[in-house]
């Protein structure tokens, strides 16, 4: 009886989504397209990429009080705060407690000078839109150690 119990129980869960255990890492998604979001967020299941998705750069400064991440995606051209500004708040949250998050720069208008535009921010990279699998991949590989 307890066996048929184990075994039914486990077809309800096989579908589930990964536990944070079965996760190989976290990343936070501050992107505020709904199309780029459903894009990343693919991306990152075949990865097994535990991805949560801020909408708003204040969004993300709220969730990033209370979590860490291994990786964040900041667009830069957030609707309320830029993802500059926002960058630079992180790295001043960092500094408290000593942490560097690797952040990503992410844009669909790649102009000459946003690469270092993004680096005088803090951020660490740079991905230009539309996102491209292996070039997200050799990122994510790059600043992750698993």
């Amino acid at each position: 009886m307890q066996a048929e119990d184990a075994k039914e129980h486990k077809k309800v869960n096989k579908g589930d989504a990964p536990t944070m255990a079965e996760t190989a890492c976290t990343a936070l998604l501050v992107e505020d397209d709904y199309v780029s979001g459903l894009v990343m967020n693919k991306l990152c299941e075949r990865r097994k990429i535990n991805l949560k998705i801020a909408t708003s750069c204040k969004q993300a400064l709220d969730i990033l009080k209370d979590e860490s991440f291994d990786i964040i995606f900041m667009d830069i051209q957030m609707p309320d705060i830029s993802g500059y500004e926002t960058t630079e708040i992180i790295r001043d949250m960092e500094k408290e407690v000593h942490r560097h998050t690797p952040i990503i720069a992410t844009t669909a208008f790649a102009l000459v000078g946003d690469r270092e535009k993004c680096i005088d921010a803090g951020m660490d990279d740079y991905l230009g839109k539309p996102i491209d699998a292996e070039k997200f991949y050799a990122m994510v590989d790059k600043y992750i150690r698993r």
